[in-house]
């Protein structure tokens, strides 16, 4: 969460910025924009990487197929424009010995988004989080995403998507296996 110093900062800045627009931020329907913004940035935003996701771990020495979970919806903040990009995710891994609770994939990589970032730090961080918890034989993370810095400002191109992916242990040497997970994620 962010702290209430910073949040008072934060609407300083959106105050600024209202200014710079030729807007009077003590208007009727501006007045309680800066706190409103701020309250959204708090919700939305975090930035506390110290603290990390809660996640359950299972001893399974018996699987060493893939776990993947895909098409999970995400959004996060291009920190070049501060502008939002949404779309959707794939994480898979091939465990060694530990399994991870299905909804963790979704919470590690989520935790990633609540800075503002770009599309391929966030799912090679994600990627690199997933490997050191689970100690996983490989790991595999894909993203697309649509970004509002490109589709309402620059070239204006709604409907465009961005992907990337990153790839540890197996899915970096063994084409079949990433090229399972690809088929799955892309569709």
């Amino acid at each position: 969460m962010i702290p209430l110093k910073n949040r008072r900062q934060i609407e300083r800045g959106v105050k600024l910025i209202l200014q710079g627009l030729g807007e009077d931020p003590t208007r009727e329907g501006l007045r309680d924009t800066p706190t409103r913004v701020s309250k959204m940035y708090a919700d939305i935003l975090d930035g506390n990487f110290a603290k990390e996701p809660r996640v359950t771990m299972f001893e399974e020495e018996s699987y060493n197929g893939v776990v993947m979970i895909h098409h999970v919806p995400y959004f996060s903040f291009c920190e070049h424009h501060l502008m939002p990009f949404t779309g959707e995710f794939a994480i898979a891994y091939v465990p060694d010995k530990k399994i991870i609770g299905v909804s963790k994939l979704v919470r590690i990589f989520r935790h990633r988004c609540k800075r503002v970032t770009i599309q391929e730090r966030l799912v090679s961080d994600a990627a690199d989080d997933l490997m050191r918890l689970l100690e996983a034989k490989g790991v595999m993370v894909y993203a697309e995403a649509q970004h509002m810095c490109m589709t309402h400002r620059g070239v204006k191109s709604p409907g465009s998507r961005m992907t990337t992916s990153s790839a540890r242990g197996v899915f970096l040497t063994n084409d079949v296996t990433r090229q399972q997970f690809m088929e799955v994620a892309t569709k």
